[in-house]
């Protein structure tokens, strides 16, 4: 029983390993949403209708659908719901609009699925459920009009003497009202609907003082329901009734009330000329002076527009300031043309509609250095907005987008700007080279990002310096020296970019790439911050720096401030220093993250209990080391005692497993029996021998050097053996002096 219950638990845990992964992309265009299914292979698939919305099946192992991408482009407009059904193959869309969905297999192993308005084709076998049985066409229920009566009241009858409009509207206000008839059968999503939908009027109703909220309300007290009064035309306002309350404004304000600038105020994409690109510029630059020289409105609107468009904002502000005419988009024009030249706008007129589910959005983030909070920004109407931009604009605004959300973290949407502007046919642009080699870097692929950037570096134009600091930067990073071929690019690209905007950058680029080839001298010198300010140099130095840049760089003056490292910086520099027999240095870096051994991280102590050690003030040392337990505390704490002269150091040495330590310690107490013990196969042992009556027995080579004939026991024996004993004494003495190195 047991092997089979293993045997099952085997195939099990296989079948789930075997399982595909599945990516689900999403997009939103004009009249339909697009699902994209990427399985790693072909794949045998199904789609079949549900009550509410489709069922998409495959065979085969279940796959792992990965949904997180999913509503990042898309709004629960027509597709409020997608989800994977526990135990099964089964995903799930529960669609809530007048729609049909209409899969298509792009190429092999790649599925599409468009969700469109309107009804499904006739015929259509995606309209059939499992079982094959046709299912009515969806509809959204709360844009539904209850049906007609089928038929009138006999007691109403159009009044023969009506003999004018305001008699026939009168007879009317008093007629019975016929009893239509409301659809019994809802689904759960237009159930949903409505009550969100009545929620939405009765909390208007209370806010504009139409009706009052009770929240002990006793259902059990209502007085009894009576006939409800027949529909009366009235006139006029109420006193108390806010009647602007029933305006929904949904996404349309900011976070602190201001309107978001309108889609057509800000709709580019029509602003370009379609036609043949001469004739173009011709009939949207021309005839800006009209009768009389008065500049004619429309045709300025109309050339600012197409500059635009075309990403000439230096030539459309130059318009605007020319022409001076008062519009009254001009501000937002001007703000535009600043963003369409990848330059932060002066004054902006898009402050808070980062949060703006519409265009204005896409230009609010785009006219500040740096994104907000992701969760306060909305970003599948920016990505929604980009995919929109023409081919040119896309490709001259994305790297910088995509930059901005790589400085955040997400990748995700730096990925989407980048396929954006890759589905379009044509090259590529060394920005757009660039933005590739920067989501790489995000990824995690350093390999792809260099074969990307080393092409580009060196190249004119801001691409090229770039490329160039990005790829010093992520050699270096990766513990690489930068050769002096990529060094003489970047020296000779910094004098072409001295006074420019990139030579701060360019400057501390080149400083990483004399760093990483042990010219900190000049490293700091180059660098654009001050020598206190170098962090990233004195991270290399503490990192891969030569003993002798250690020496030249890291022992600073008593009175010189420590500079601007982390503390794991500080304590690498201190720990070189201390290896290199420098303790009154290492301290000096310690005791500038906290002077106070109170607030010292257990790492830090550690450090400066061995530093007191080895300059020989083991009782400070034991102060440090109170209260911290551990192998490396108690190691020092022996090393403590024995700098002390503590009987049983050796000992605590030598079963702490530190042999070498428990020597040392015997050599320097005096402690010549436990040497020799400790000291096996060592010339120490030798010397240890000299100064004790040990049997020569015990050590060979000892007794070879130093064995007496027993025998002879007269003076001159005893004297040429004294004589052959200070001269192994000596031999080894002078062994000793030329092996032993200088401490």
């Amino acid at each position: 029983m047991k092997l089979l219950i293993s045997i099952l638990f085997v195939l099990t845990s296989l079948q789930t390993a075997n399982a595909q992964s599945i990516v689900v992309t999403s997009g939103e265009h004009a009249g339909f949403s697009r699902l994209v299914f990427s399985y790693s292979k072909p794949t045998d698939w199904s789609l079949s209708r549900s009550d509410d919305g489709y069922i998409l099946n495959t065979k085969g192992p279940n796959p792992r659908y990965d949904l997180s991408d999913v509503y990042r482009r898309l709004t629960t407009k027509r597709l409020s719901k997608i989800a994977v059904e526990s135990n099964s193959s089964s995903l799930r869309m529960t669609l809530d609009c007048d729609c049909f969905a209409m899969p298509f297999e792009l190429e092999p192993g790649i599925l599409v699925v468009d969700i469109k308005d309107g009804s499904a084709p006739e015929g259509s076998s995606f309209e059939l459920a499992a079982d094959g049985t046709k299912l009515p066409s969806l509809r959204n229920g709360a844009e539904e009009e209850p049906s007609a009566p089928t038929s009138m009241p006999k007691d109403i009858t159009p009044p023969p003497e009506a003999k004018s409009f305001a008699e026939a509207i009168d007879h009317a206000a008093r007629s019975p009202q016929p009893e239509h008839t409301i659809p019994t059968t809802n689904s759960p999503a237009q159930l949903n609907k409505a009550r969100d939908e009545l929620l939405w009027q009765l909390s208007k109703a209370v806010a504009a003082g139409m009706v009052e909220a009770n929240g002990n309300l006793d259902v059990a007290d209502l007085p009894d329901t009576t006939t409800a009064a027949k529909n009366n035309i009235s006139t006029g306002g109420h006193i108390g009734i806010d009647p602007n309350a029933s305006i929904r404004h949904l996404d349309s304000m900011t976070g602190i009330g201001n309107p978001c600038l309108a889609d057509d105020q800000l709709d580019i994409e029509s602003w370009a000329g379609a036609g043949n690109p001469a004739t173009d510029f011709a009939l949207n630059t021309t005839g800006l002076v009209g009768e009389f020289d008065r500049p004619a409105r429309e045709a300025i609107t109309r050339r600012v527009h197409y500059l635009l468009a075309l990403g000439f904002g230096a030539e459309a502000r130059q318009t605007l300031s020319a022409l001076k005419v008062d519009m009254p988009d001009r501000k937002i024009w001007e703000t535009m043309s600043y963003i369409v030249d990848l330059e932060i706008p002066p004054g902006t007129v898009f402050d808070g509609m980062e949060v703006c589910d519409s265009l204005a959005s896409f230009w609010a983030v785009l006219s500040k250095p740096e994104l907000p909070s992701l969760n306060q920004i909305a970003i599948p109407a920016i990505l929604r907005s980009f995919s929109g931009l023409p081919l040119n604009l896309r490709r001259q605004l994305g790297p910088s987008l995509a930059k901005r959300f790589l400085a955040k973290g997400d990748t995700a949407s730096a990925r989407a700007i980048r396929d954006a502007i890759l589905r379009a046919p044509g090259d590529e642009t060394a920005a757009v080279q660039l933005m590739e080699a920067r989501i790489d870097l995000a990824n995690g692929d350093t390999t792809n990002a260099q074969a990307i950037l080393t092409p580009l570096s060196g190249s004119a134009g801001p691409a090229g310096f770039e490329s160039t600091i990005a790829l010093i930067q992520t050699l270096v990073n990766d513990g690489k020296e930068i050769n002096s071929d990529l060094a003489t690019t970047a020296e000779a690209l910094l004098k072409e970019a001295k006074g420019g905007v990139d030579e701060n950058n360019l400057r501390n680029a080149l400083a990483l790439a004399y760093a990483s080839q042990d010219r900190y001298g000049l490293a700091f010198e180059t660098s654009a911050s001050p020598v206190q300010e170098a962090t990233p140099i004195w991270q290399i130095l503490a990192e891969r720096g030569t003993d002798r840049a250690i020496i030249n760089h890291a022992i600073l003056q008593k009175s010189a401030q420590i500079p601007s490292v982390s503390k794991t910086t500080q304590q690498q520099l201190a720990r070189r220093l201390l290896d290199l027999n420098f303790p009154d240095q290492a301290i000096q870096w310690l005791d500038s993250s906290a002077p106070n051994p109170n607030e010292m991280d257990t790492s830090v102590l550690l450090l400066r209990a061995e530093s007191e050690i080895a300059r020989s003030d083991a009782i400070t040392a034991l102060d440090y080391l109170a209260g911290i337990s551990g192998e490396a505390a108690e190691l020092l704490r022996v090393k403590a005692l024995a700098a002390l002269r503590a009987p049983d150091a050796v000992e605590q040495l030598a079963n702490a497993g530190q042999q070498g330590e428990a020597a040392r310690t015997a050599r320097q107490q005096g402690e010549w029996p436990k040497l020799i013990s400790l000291a096996q196969g060592d010339i120490w042992q030798e010397a240890a021998a000299l100064v004790v009556d040990t049997d020569p027995s015990t050590n060979i080579e000892l007794g070879a050097s130093l064995q007496v004939e027993s025998e002879e026991t007269g003076p001159l024996a005893q004297g040429r053996a004294t004589l052959e004993e200070s001269t192994a004494a000596r031999a080894l003495l002078e062994k000793l002096i030329s092996d032993q190195p200088i401490p």
